[in-house]
């Protein structure tokens, strides 16, 4: 007999009991398991600094007053209100079957656990089979913590570190069930393989995307950046969509807001100011070199002042100009100088080009 902790405030304790034996050690468990007048027994405990072995019984505690008598009246334990429970330790499997279906084994929810046990609880590595789904990595006293990953029953795979940040520590137990202290990922390190194909890698907060991470849709789709409860926000995000274009600056909610840049599959670019994911506001555009405009937009479309910069536009004129398009022109000139029709040369020039 061990104890194992102890309860100052109910005067309470909790003792291990090993019983050693091959064929009557579980006929002598079912035994305690099925006694309830232990107020009848005396019980007292061992002391190994002074050499005092444990004493029990039906008589009264001896006091010492006997020769060669031990004073247990100080070891008395009061084993009145005992109760006598079977727990797993070491390796085996855990089997329930929820009240709905037919077994020997019933609880409210169904479940399967192989793995370690220390004192009746799932500690160490396991594989743990529930309604949600199937859980294989760390426990620790019967909660999921450490490295892990969760199979969900909609195909989802979840994997890093398990655990859970509360504000305070509070009980389990009584009406009261926290589900969150079971274990949900969280950390910096984590990966989510979604039903659909598409790949998280980052941070998880109490089993919610939070904080800095990359996702990948199914489709090729890149959104990169901070995350609050699974939407971008904050500066440095960057969205790519199936078709190449992409977003980047500061994010809230999802749409781009303020200063930002945006680079589409042919290689214009923007940058400015944006306002639920559209150009609002002042910005300058660029389509590919060809010409750039500087101005303001409201709602994605050019609005109010701006134009396009001088340096930026190009003359595009023939490299090749044959003699029958030299005769052509000048024989044209001449027929207008004759007929008195004054028309500019840079004029004739773009008849003639066009």
């Amino acid at each position: 007999m061990y104890r194992l902790d102890s309860d100052q405030d109910s005067n309470t304790g909790l003792w291990q009991v090993i019983f050693y034996g091959q064929n009557d050690v579980e006929e002598l468990e079912d035994l305690l398991l099925e006694k309830s007048d232990w107020h009848e027994i005396r019980l007292a405990v061992a002391d190994k600094a002074l050499g005092i072995p444990p004493w029990a019984g039906h008589d009264p505690v001896p006091d010492g007053t006997a020769i060669e008598q031990t004073d247990y009246r100080p070891y008395l334990v009061n084993i009145g209100e005992a109760r006598i429970v079977r727990y797993a330790h070491g390796t085996g499997m855990f089997r329930q079957l929820d009240s709905k279906r037919e077994g020997k084994l019933y609880g409210d929810d169904f479940g399967f656990y192989y793995g370690d046990w220390d004192r009746g609880l799932r500690s160490g590595h396991g594989i743990n089979v529930t309604d949600d789904g199937v859980y294989q990595g760390r426990f620790v006293e019967g909660r999921r913590r450490g490295m892990g990953t969760m199979d969900l029953a909609n195909g989802t795979c979840v994997s890093g570190k398990f655990g859970v940040e509360l504000q305070h520590q509070c009980r389990d137990g009584g009406m009261f069930s926290n589900p969150y202290l079971d274990g949900l990922p969280h950390g910096p390190d984590c990966e989510i393989l979604f039903s659909d194909g598409a790949v998280y890698k980052g941070s998880l907060h109490n089993g919610k995307i939070n904080g800095p991470g990359h996702y990948i849709s199914a489709m090729g789709e890149e959104i990169s950046g901070s995350f609050v409860d699974g939407v971008l926000e904050g500066d440095n995000g960057r969205v790519k969509n199936a078709a190449g274009d992409v977003l980047t600056g500061r994010f809230h909610r999802g749409e781009l807001v303020g200063l930002g840049q945006s680079l589409d599959r042919h290689g214009n670019s923007f940058e400015g100011y944006f306002r639920n994911g559209l150009r609002f506001g002042f910005g300058v555009e660029d389509r590919k070199g060809r010409h750039a405009y500087s101005g303001y937009f409201v709602n994605d479309v050019r609005s109010g002042e701006g134009g396009l910069p001088v340096e930026k536009v190009t003359w595009r004129l023939p490299l090749v100009c044959s003699v029958t398009h030299i005769y052509v022109w000048l024989s044209f000139s001449l027929y207008m100088y004759i007929t008195s029709i004054h028309v500019r040369p840079h004029v004739m020039f773009i008849v003639m080009v066009m």
